[in-house]
């Protein structure tokens, strides 16, 4: 592996001090561990060697270097060469009611953001939350086991790969790579999504910067759908056919009644006979009366 390469991982992180895991791509292992969420999608993570858009500490991307395809790597970091040591001074004590007023709900684990910072809340103590900006894997060492199961060498790919590091779906854009042009058609969620909103400019650095693309064109598509164009159109032209089909039964059955006692012209078609023929058809019954008086 080298600086700048696009992979895809297969890894399964977790506590050195007592082999929790926190985190895995192995659909199997999060259902074993209780860590299985319906919507997440269990893939390969996509790393890019040297970038800054990753959740993983710098240790593993060096031992990243290393590594090749198929390759099956064990990592153990210690805190400093992880995220680095808890520093207490970047921790604070607020009142609940100021996050209650920015809409935030006052719970262990929910994401604040003050004064410029991001933390996350780490306690609750009645009308008090301590808020920690530290990162949430600061002062602990870490465990990896991880594959690296692909580096993306075709443009098509980096910019797929691109896609899902930001925003996932990636298999739901369409992609379009002319030389160092691309053409990305977003899929009809992105199009009211305010994530999307958000990652798209993240996604241009990282095709600029890592896969050598200096023209991105995102595209969205309205296209009406063929059943609303023939909604009203198809029933109308469907009934057309029943309608002659009953018409000519109907008019078929009357000739039949016209005609019935009589031979036909031709043995599988019907003769028409003119309505000024029908006063002949009643004459010979007058007769018949006549001699009967």
């Amino acid at each position: 592996m080298k600086k700048g390469d696009i992979v895809r991982l297969e890894i399964t992180a977790s506590y050195a001090a007592n082999g929790d895991v926190f985190e895995t791509t192995d659909e199997a292992m999060a259902k074993e561990k209780d860590l299985w969420h319906e919507g997440h999608s269990y893939k390969p993570k996509v790393y890019i060697i040297g970038g800054e858009s990753t959740d993983y500490p710098t240790g593993l991307e060096l031992d990243l270097l290393k590594a090749k395809v198929g390759e099956k790597r064990e990592l153990t970091l210690e805190a400093k060469d992880a995220f680095g040591s808890h520093n207490p001074l970047l921790v604070e004590t607020i009142s609940a009611r100021e996050l209650v007023r920015q809409g935030i709900e006052p719970e262990v684990g929910a994401s604040v953001t003050r004064r410029n910072k991001t933390g996350h809340i780490a306690g609750v103590f009645g009308g008090r939350v301590r808020v920690d900006y530290n990162h949430p894997l600061a002062g602990k060492g870490l465990k990896y086991d991880y594959t690296v199961v692909q580096v993306a060498e075709d443009p098509h790919d980096k910019v797929a790969a691109v896609l899902d590091l930001h925003y996932g779906r990636g298999e739901e854009f369409r992609v379009h790579v002319k030389g160092k042009e691309a053409d990305v058609t977003v899929p009809d969620v992105c199009k009211f999504d305010q994530a999307w909103a958000t990652q798209k400019l993240r996604v241009v650095i990282d095709l600029r910067e890592h896969a050598g693309i200096h023209t991105v064109r995102f595209i969205e598509e309205y296209v009406r759908k063929q059943v609303d164009d023939e909604g009203e159109a198809a029933p109308a032209a469907a009934e057309k056919p029943a309608a002659e089909k009953a018409a000519a039964e109907h008019k078929h059955a009357e000739g039949h009644a016209e005609h019935e006692g009589k031979p036909h012209a031709h043995e599988g078609a019907h003769a028409e006979v003119p309505k000024a023929e029908k006063p002949a058809k009643t004459a010979p019954k007058k007769a018949k009366a006549a001699e009967a008086k």
